[in-house]
């Protein structure tokens, strides 16, 4: 696919709109980023349009490989994450819920969702002329592994009294 059939993109299309300051403030689902924007050329001493300057067949080959790179790392993450929370599941399926590798699958699952929070943090495209960049905090893995480290303790507790139990009869 070349990066030329799309020249003729437009932006505000997505919800992306000028803001003060030279920024562009992107809403999406009800949390506007705003992305800080190089708008002058260092190339010639001109000054372009958004219209000239964003524009997907001007987005740089080392850009597209990183956004590719980033999109790839968090869907394995993803996928990681699934197959950790099937392992539990299915434990407690078979009734053996306090198991040691429960609290292992638990502990790699928050592990997998910091690395999706770190993944998240910092979105970078280049553009021939100028480039979009954002760093945003996402809450919510951050609370999944949150969540995921007290449910291993738990079952941690939960497996040390059950070996408590078995030893005492």
């Amino acid at each position: 696919m070349r990066l030329d059939s799309y020249k003729d993109f437009q932006f505000d299309i997505l919800g992306i709109k000028q803001a003060e300051g030279g920024q562009l403030k992107i809403s999406t689902a009800g949390n506007s980023t705003f992305y800080s924007v190089d708008k002058y050329s260092k190339f010639k001493g001109k000054i372009f349009n958004d219209e000239d300057v964003f524009t997907l067949d001007k987005i740089k080959v080392s850009s597209l490989y990183f956004l590719y790179f980033r999109t790839i790392a968090i869907l394995i993450l993803v996928f990681l994450c699934f197959k950790r929370f099937q392992n539990v599941i299915e434990s407690l399926k078979s009734i053996e819920s306090f198991k040691k590798s429960n609290v292992l699958y638990l502990k790699r699952l928050a592990f997998y969702l910091f690395l999706i929070f770190i993944v998240n943090l910092y979105v970078y495209i280049g553009f021939e002329e100028g480039s979009l960049t954002s760093i945003s905090i996402s809450v919510t893995p951050l609370l999944l592994a949150l969540l995921s480290i007290i449910l291993a303790e738990v079952f941690k507790e939960g497996n040390q009294l059950m070996e408590e139990n078995k030893l005492t009869v």
